[in-house]
């Protein structure tokens, strides 16, 4: 397979991106640095000789910013899911939120005219993949669920195999069931 050389537009937006992505954190409290790291890099640059709008803008950084916000609050969902086993959030919920962090950031931290444009622009260009992502972590949350109910079943009625030959075998069979479910995730 032959890579295809990138054009220097394409090398400048990658390096862009890679400038702010490291950058962005759950709480979205140093877009002025993000900010003044993208213009020092949009000034050190060898690509472009002369950046104009259509190569950087406000509105860009903050597209990229709202990128790479995705995918930290899927990363936090994630994680508090395999600590908590708790994970409620709707779809309509999550979007909600990305929504409105990336629509203050135009509107307070970095300001733009028309700033629910980017986040629109945003959320309508990663739906997909928002609900792809946010769909496995229902099904993985959805599986937390049910092996914990199933594990908590499984002790009440443990208690209960002294009292009959046929209730502990039931509960063998049951312990089976676990044990093979187990197995089949992995």
């Amino acid at each position: 397979m032959v890579k295809k050389k990138l054009s220097k537009n394409e090398q400048y937006f990658l390096g862009l991106r890679d400038t702010i992505y490291p950058l962005v954190n759950i709480r979205l409290d140093n877009t002025k640095e993000i900010l003044s790291k993208a213009d020092e890099y949009v000034k050190t640059q060898p690509y472009i000789k002369k950046v104009t709008n259509k190569h950087y803008s406000k509105d860009l950084v903050i597209y990229i910013i709202g990128e790479r916000y995705i995918d930290v609050v899927l990363e936090q969902m994630r994680k508090r899911l395999l600590e908590t086993n708790e994970f409620q959030p709707t779809y309509q919920e999550f979007e909600d939120f990305i929504f409105r962090k990336i629509h203050s950031i135009g509107l307070f931290d970095i300001v733009i005219h028309t700033p629910e444009s980017t986040p629109m622009r945003l959320i309508m260009g990663k739906r997909e993949y928002m609900k792809q992502e946010f769909a496995k972590l229902n099904e993985v949350a959805n599986k937390e669920i049910k092996q914990n109910e199933a594990k908590r079943i499984y002790e009440e009625v443990k208690d209960l195999s002294s009292i009959d030959e046929e209730v502990n075998k039931i509960i063998i069979n049951f312990k089976n069931q676990l044990k093979g479910e187990m197995v089949n995730e992995v």
